[in-house]
């Protein structure tokens, strides 16, 4: 089932929360938090064009005659 608008908001924000608190936590002294913004943007703008998407179901070959 393809994700809603609502959806796709709040992951968008919890990912975006969860790197920029991964990112304080371990990489913050060695790279700029602007970083993180970036990772952020990208996993959000990949949640908004895959999120809406249905799954890809291979089609069956009918075998009736």
């Amino acid at each position: 089932m393809p994700m809603g608008f609502g959806d796709r908001l709040f992951w968008s924000i919890a990912s975006a929360v969860a790197i920029g608190i991964f990112w304080l936590k371990f990489v913050e002294p060695y790279l700029s938090i602007w970083f993180a913004l970036g990772i952020a943007i990208v996993v959000a703008v990949l949640i908004w064009k895959k999120g809406g998407q249905p799954k890809k179901t291979p089609l069956k070959a009918s075998t009736s005659v």
